[in-house]
């Protein structure tokens, strides 16, 4: 698989401004009200990061603010920016080459929205968007989230998490994420996303 050797973005802008959305499933067209916030929370676009040396076999890191905390949660990340202690749950997928593919970025939501979890997914220029992005915890239903818009580093499908799914995510070992790309749509790209330490950065988060 040659389409996603790598990707790597700064996530941490968009969830820092992240707005409440309603939970979206397979049967469920945007809201018009989730497109309006996702239209005004569009953050300026990150910085690339410098390509890696295709000779080393190694990636680039990317720069990360200063004002940022990380505190690791099994294989998630909790981050905050300390100066106003925003925080967000952080996770890189990678393929079966374990080439880093797709951010996951998840905030918390206020009591008064219809979802308890707000994710913003991240995934490289050349995703198939017409098929949106699937999400499957362990043996569970696969979910449908249409993507949102594209910017330089990558395109992005923002999507609320109902408290039901928090729950499947906590009992879950693996989440799984399915995208297309447009040169092999034939040739679906799977993601394993662990949920080691999903429970422990979600109460995290939440706590703050």
């Amino acid at each position: 698989m040659t389409f996603f050797n790598r990707f790597t973005s700064s996530a941490l802008a968009l969830v820092l401004m992240a707005s409440p959305l309603s939970a979206q499933t397979t049967t469920e067209e945007t809201a018009p009200e989730a497109e309006a916030a996702a239209e005004e929370a569009t953050p300026a676009e990150p910085q690339a990061d410098a390509p890696a040396d295709p000779a080393s076999g190694e990636e680039s890191t990317p720069d990360l603010p200063e004002n940022l905390s990380i505190e690791a949660f099994g294989d998630w990340e909790l981050r905050c920016e300390t100066t106003t202690n925003n925080c967000f749950m952080y996770q890189l997928a990678r393929d079966e080459s374990l080439n880093p593919v797709s951010e996951l970025s998840l905030v918390a939501l206020p009591e008064s929205a219809d979802a308890a979890l707000g994710v913003t997914a991240i995934t490289p220029l050349g995703t198939l968007l017409s098929e949106g992005l699937v999400l499957q915890v362990d043996s569970g239903a696969a979910r449908q989230y249409p993507f949102s818009w594209c910017t330089r580093s990558g395109c992005f499908a923002r999507f609320g998490m109902t408290a039901s799914e928090v729950d499947a995510m906590k009992r879950g070992a693996t989440a799984r994420l399915r995208i297309l790309s447009v040169s092999a749509p034939e040739d679906p790209v799977i993601l394993n996303v662990s949920l080691s330490g999903f429970t422990a950065a979600y109460e995290a988060l939440t706590s703050r």
